[in-house]
C-alpha cells in the first residue's frame, strides 16, 4: 500500500509543459515563376528529406531514451561499492516508418503537399545501462536521503543492408552518462524514490533509401541526442519487484542529406535539416529477483510535442506528435 500511495503522489506532480519543439532546413524557397534549375527540380526531394527527419526524430529518440534510467531501480544503490549492470532491448510495437519505396520525388517542385506513405513496423535498440553507488546518503532510521549514483549507458546500432534501405554507422556504440539522486531510500516495506538525469546519443549514422522507381535519398551523418529526467519509485517484495515513474525527454536531431532525382539523374547538393522536440514519458515495470540477478520488463508511453511537416504522414502534418508505446526487457546483475 505504501508503494501505491507513493505512485499516486508522484502522478499528482505536473510534468514540464511541452513547448520546446522546432525544426529547420535550408531547402530552396519555392518560386512558381522561376525557370527549371537544380534547385527547383530537387526542392521536392529536399522538403521530403527534411520531413522524414522530423517524422523519425521522436521515434528514434524514444527508442534511445526508453523509460527507467536503470531498469527496475527506484532510489539509489546505497553508495560504493554497490553497482548494477543491465542489458536491455527497447522496442516500439506501434512504430510507423516512411515507406521509402513508395515515395515519389517530383522533378516539378514540392507543391502541392503529398501524403507520404507509412508502414507499421516494430523496431528497437539494444543498450547496456550501468550504475555505481557514489554516496550512500544520510541515514534517517526509517531510510536514507541524498544518496548519489553515477550512471553510464552504451547504445548499440549495427550496420544494416536491406537492399533498398541501408544503415551505416561511424561506430556501432555510443556512450551516455548521467546521475541519480536519492529522494528517499526506504527501509523494510517503505518504497524508494529517486530523481535522475541522463544524456544519450546515437552513433553518427548514414541511411540510404531508394525512393520510388529509381530515385535515391541519403541522410548523411544523422546525429541524435537525448536528454531525460525521471522521477522513479520502486518496492521489492522478496522475489518480485515493482517500479514506476515519469519524466520528460528532449530529442535533438540534425543531419545532412542529398538525393538523386529521376528521370534525369539530377543530383541535389548537400542540404541540412534539424528537429527538436520535448515529450512526456511514463512507465511501469516489474522484476523477478534471483539474489544478485534480476529479470525485468517495462511498459511505457511517450506523448506531446508540436512539430509539423510540410507533407503529410498518415493523412496529417502533425501525426509526428502522436503518442507511442514502448516495451523494454532484459536482465540486470547487481550488488
Amino acid at each position: 500500500m505504501r508503494f501505491v500511495r507513493a505512485l499516486v503522489a508522484m502522478s499528482a506532480v505536473p510534468l514540464i509543459p511541452v513547448v520546446a519543439s522546432s525544426q529547420t532546413n535550408n531547402c530552396p524557397a519555392y518560386n512558381a515563376g522561376a525557370p527549371a534549375s537544380v534547385e527547383s527540380v530537387t526542392r521536392d526531394a529536399c522538403i521530403k528529406g527534411a520531413d522524414i527527419l522530423t517524422y523519425m526524430t521522436p521515434q528514434l529518440g524514444n527508442g534511445l531514451a526508453g523509460g527507467n534510467t536503470t531498469p527496475g531501480q527506484g532510489g539509489t544503490l546505497g553508495g560504493f561499492p554497490h553497482f548494477v549492470i543491465a542489458v536491455r532491448a527497447t522496442g516500439a510495437p506501434d512504430a510507423a516508418l516512411p515507406a521509402f519505396a513508395s515515395i515519389n520525388l517530383r522533378a516539378t517542385g514540392s507543391t502541392p503537399a503529398e501524403n507520404i506513405p507509412i508502414e507499421k513496423k516494430a523496431f528497437g535498440l539494444a543498450a547496456v545501462d550501468a550504475a555505481v553507488g557514489i554516496f550512500g546518503g544520510i541515514n534517517l532510521g526509517i531510510g536514507s536521503i541524498g544518496g548519489v549514483d553515477a550512471l553510464v549507458s552504451a547504445t548499440y546500432v549495427p550496420n544494416f543492408d536491406g537492399g533498398s534501405f541501408k544503415v551505416k554507422t561511424d561506430s556501432p556504440i555510443s556512450i551516455g552518462y548521467g546521475v541519480r539522486v536519492g529522494l528517499f531510500n526506504g527501509a523494510g516495506l517503505l518504497p524508494s524514490v529517486g530523481a535522475s538525469y541522463v544524456m544519450r546519443s546515437l552513433p553518427k549514422t548514414t541511411m540510404t533509401a531508394s525512393a520510388g522507381a529509381s530515385s535515391v535519398v541519403t541522410l548523411q551523418d544523422l546525429d541524435l541526442k537525448t536528454t531525460s529526467w525521471r522521477i522513479t519509485a520502486s518496492q521489492s517484495l522478496i522475489f518480485l519487484g515493482l517500479n514506476a515513474g515519469f519524466g520528460n525527454d528532449t530529442y535533438d536531431a540534425s543531419t545532412g542529406f542529398s538525393a538523386v532525382v529521376n528521370p534525369g539523374a539530377v543530383s541535389m547538393p548537400l542540404r541540412t535539416a534539424s528537429a527538436k522536440v520535448d515529450r512526456s514519458n511514463w512507465f511501469v515495470g516489474a522484476t523477478m529477483n534471483f539474489i544478485i540477478l534480476k529479470l525485468f520488463a517495462e511498459y511505457g508511453s511517450v506523448s506531446g510535442g508540436n512539430l509539423s511537416t510540410f507533407n503529410m504522414f498518415n493523412g496529417s502534418t502533425t501525426s509526428v506528435n502522436d503518442s507511442k508505446n514502448y516495451f523494454s526487457a532484459g536482465v540486470r546483475l547487481g550488488f
